[in-house]
């Protein structure tokens, strides 16, 4: 059992969240969805936080305390992510 979950930070209609949570899907990974699109404010700190200007923006956090455990980036990064980690092909 993977002791990790994901956060997908994405907006509705953004083609690159749907693709990264259909590959959270198919893998069975634990996630929590924030969409951003109603709150510009709020995704404007995002962006400074983790200085990434597109979603999704996706980080692992740690099943156990909750607390973020790494960055990851969109979802490129997190396909390379998935390949690293030993998931069948994207």
């Amino acid at each position: 059992m993977m002791l990790t979950y994901f956060t997908i930070y994405a907006k509705v209609n953004c083609p690159f969240c749907v693709e990264a949570i259909n590959l959270m899907n198919k893998h069975g990974l634990h996630h929590v969805l924030v969409l951003v699109d109603q709150s510009e404010d709020y995704y404007t700190l995002l962006k400074r936080k983790y200085e990434h200007d597109t979603v999704p923006i996706i980080t692992q956090n740690s099943r156990i305390t909750g607390e973020e455990l790494q960055f990851i980036g969109g979802c490129d990064d997190f396909k390379k992510f998935l390949n690293d980690q030993g998931y069948e092909e994207c």
